[in-house]
């Protein structure tokens, strides 16, 4: 027997190998087959829906929930810049010399260390959160916390 080398589209189902397992062993292989035939045809259906989609109300609610839950979370990450530079004002105002109003190096790298790594966690917790409780409710709650 040759092996098939052509190129096969991703989405198409692809040709199954003969196994060295015995009768038994094909047939669980021809069983996984047709499962995957099937969710690929699922697949093909789902993205013919969306590519034959008209324009609507529904593309201009998902841009837009999707704009903004970008600019929240932007927001967040990029403000601290501006918060480190107000924390050299408000804590460091009575340092002398260049260090006057001036968050020291140390203290502002881990500030702004400190958000990235609250993102990381952010996301692992939230992202968990939302495979059990829901994207939407998690979604909801994430901007309740932002804002």
């Amino acid at each position: 027997m040759s092996a098939d080398l052509s190129l096969h589209d991703p989405l198409e189902a692809h040709h199954l190998q003969p196994s060295k397992q015995g009768v038994g062993a094909d047939n669980n292989e021809l069983v996984e087959h047709k499962a995957s035939e099937d969710m690929v045809a699922v697949r093909r259906r789902a993205l013919d829906e969306i590519d034959n989609a008209k324009f609507g109300w529904f593309h201009i609610k998902a841009c837009l929930v999707a704009g903004i839950g970008f600019f929240t979370d932007s927001y967040d990450i990029f403000a601290i810049n501006l918060c480190s530079t107000i924390m050299g004002y408000v804590y460091y105002a009575e340092a002398t010399g260049s260090a006057k109003n001036t968050t020291p190096t140390s203290i502002d790298m881990w500030i702004k260390g400190s958000t990235q790594i609250g993102c990381i966690f952010g996301q692992l917790a939230f992202g968990y959160l939302a495979d059990r409780l829901g994207r939407k409710k998690m979604y909801g709650t994430e901007l309740i916390i932002i804002i």
